[in-house]
């Protein structure tokens, strides 16, 4: 139901593509002192191709639950080396602590601004089905 609407299709990709986002910072922070690391980051997600992959889409039906799932997982999206390093180490790392504190930071605004909208329109949904928890 709530499942194939685009919409929230799409917010679903986002927050994925978020969590995953989320772990590149972390790896890069926990090698922030390995010598020759380069910093890393995932590549920008695509919101026209996913709305394209979201509508007009069909979906294969699992009759067995030894059958391989065709969704995404969390870890379908493509890590690259950052392009721009702000400043390289004399180790050859590549790692700048304070920038990737900021992306984690961004990183959380933008989940929390996700689950917000969520939250907003999955309200307009029960208000419009005259089902307001109000």
């Amino acid at each position: 139901m709530i499942n194939d609407i685009p919409f929230f299709g799409m917010l679903k990709e986002k927050m994925r593509w978020l969590s995953q986002s989320q772990r590149v910072v972390n790896q890069n922070i926990a090698n922030s002192d390995t010598p020759n690391y380069k910093a890393q980051e995932l590549q920008p997600l695509d919101f026209k191709s996913t709305l394209r992959n979201q509508t007009g889409h069909l979906a294969l039906e699992r009759t067995s639950n030894r059958h391989v799932q065709s969704s995404k997982s969390a870890n379908d999206y493509r890590v690259v080396q950052e392009n721009n390093p702000y400043e390289t180490s004399a180790n050859g790392n590549s790692v700048v602590l304070e920038e990737q504190t900021i992306k984690m930071n961004s990183i959380g605004h933008s989940h929390d601004l996700a689950v917000k909208v969520t939250r907003k329109y999955l309200e307009l949904y029960r208000v419009a089905l005259g089902k307001s928890g109000r």
